[in-house]
């Protein structure tokens, strides 16, 4: 199974390097970057939200609009991050393009097993 396209693998490895090392081996924050990297919307608009104190998901909720599937799928991303936000199954699937859905099911995988 292939996570990545060559350009999301650079954007993810950029992103992660920002990190302690305590947070780049932690299937929490691996997921969180594997989606927010992911996703062109949420480079621009969700992306900046992460830092190496965390992520401000309240903050980026309230300051950013998202388009249905973008905001299903950062949903997804925060509650696999820390389950501050509640997505659905049902939500993934009727908000999310083929593209988007299958980088959620990735980003299910990488939070279960992780890339270490």
């Amino acid at each position: 199974m292939s996570l990545f396209t060559e350009s999301h693998h650079v954007s993810y490895n950029e992103t992660l390097q920002k990190l302690s090392s305590y947070q780049q081996r932690s299937h929490e924050y691996q997921t969180l970057i594997y989606v927010l990297t992911g996703n062109d919307e949420l480079v621009k608009k969700a992306l900046p939200y992460l830092n190496d104190g965390g992520f401000s998901s309240d903050r980026c909720f309230k300051e950013q609009d998202f388009s249905r599937g973008t905001a299903s799928l950062l949903k997804l991303a925060v509650h696999l991050y820390n389950a501050n936000e509640d997505c659905t199954p049902l939500e993934l699937v009727e908000n999310l393009d083929s593209d988007s859905f299958q980088l959620a099911m990735n980003a299910v995988y990488l939070r279960k097993y992780g890339l270490n």
